[in-house]
């Protein structure tokens, strides 16, 4: 059976490293004043990382991963795809921080955490930082939503 760990790993290494070649083509900036290239750049940095980590982690572990049958990793994928497009036209209405908690909520619990606070407590993390890094730190403006929070 095909390792899906090791080919998702490398399509995602693949996806960052093509925003890392794009990105270099737009003016990075600096951290005090970031370019329109410095997001897309440090997202691709993250992709291809993690998509290296995913793949040798595959690898180094053959023996103790469970196998995923075709069914139920197409099923996982079509509600992340789902989640994406849900999370898309929810923001404006919801605001970014509610909407974001939600998305990646739904996203842990999709993925297979089964316990309800791993997923809350990382939800609540993401946010927070998100929260600091880009609109108290980088003061960019996301939408605020219905409860004005943000």
């Amino acid at each position: 059976m095909m390792r899906y760990d090791w080919f998702g790993g490398l399509i995602w290494m693949a996806i960052g490293i093509a925003m890392l070649i794009g990105s270099a083509k737009l003016k990075l900036g600096t951290f005090q004043k970031p370019g329109p290239g410095f997001m897309p750049f440090l997202t691709g940095c993250s992709l291809a990382l993690l998509g290296f980590i995913l793949s040798i982690s595959s690898l180094k572990l053959h023996n103790g991963t469970q196998e995923i049958s075709i069914k139920k990793f197409l099923k996982k994928g079509v509600q992340s795809l789902i989640a994406s497009i849900i999370y898309v036209f929810l923001i404006d209405s919801l605001g970014f921080i509610v909407t974001t908690f939600l998305f990646i909520f739904i996203l842990l619990k999709i993925m297979g955490t089964r316990k309800w606070f791993t997923p809350f407590f990382i939800s609540l993390i993401t946010v927070g930082l998100s929260y600091l890094i880009f609109i108290f730190w980088l003061r960019i403006n996301f939408p605020r939503g219905i409860l004005r929070i943000g």
